[in-house]
């Protein structure tokens, strides 16, 4: 979030990140956790690349939306 407030050409770089990185973090350890538990427990191995790759990418918007939402 730094690297992107800073190319914005915004005055507190960090602002953006004090207000959102605990948000952040505890929402990806949540939601990362049960992916992997659902991944190692139900999706077989062979599917198992194609299954990150899919949540990677739902994370990726999520983090996409969230750092465009305004406080």
């Amino acid at each position: 979030m730094y690297g992107l407030s800073t190319l914005e050409g915004q005055k507190d770089p960090f602002e953006d990140w004090k207000n959102k990185f605990w948000t952040s973090y505890k929402t990806g350890i949540v939601y990362w956790s049960t992916m992997q538990a659902v991944n190692f427990s139900l999706v077989p191995p062979v599917a198992r690349t194609v299954f990150v790759g899919v949540i990677s990418l739902g994370w990726t918007v999520f983090l996409c939306h969230f750092r465009r939402q305004t406080n």
